[in-house]
């Protein structure tokens, strides 16, 4: 089994996935990405999973606190208008 089909269980599993969500991500705007969006977004949740329970490993290069996970560089952005809920919808029950 590979490392996105089961959670991320050591510091070299976290070092495995963090590598394969950078290349996916650089990957995504051209459409090119190793992972379709469900593998990614499970993946990725298993690397936050991992860097809340192990926070000594998290990597200074890990996306999970970037907008967009780091793949477009920008600066901070004035919202004109109030964001709204930025929780994740994954099922129909969550959507409603």
């Amino acid at each position: 089994m590979s490392v996105i089909e089961t959670t991320i269980s050591s510091t070299a599993a976290y070092r495995q996935a963090l590598a394969t969500i950078q290349k996916a991500s650089r990957a995504y705007a051209t459409g090119e990405s190793p992972l379709d969006d469900a593998t990614f977004d499970r993946l990725r949740d298993q690397l936050v999973a991992w860097e809340e329970t192990h926070p000594e490993d998290v990597a200074a290069n890990s996306p999970s606190g970037k907008v967009a996970d780091g793949a477009v560089p920008a600066g901070e952005v004035a919202h004109t208008v109030p964001m709204q809920s930025l929780d994740k919808v994954n099922t129909p029950a969550k959507l409603l």
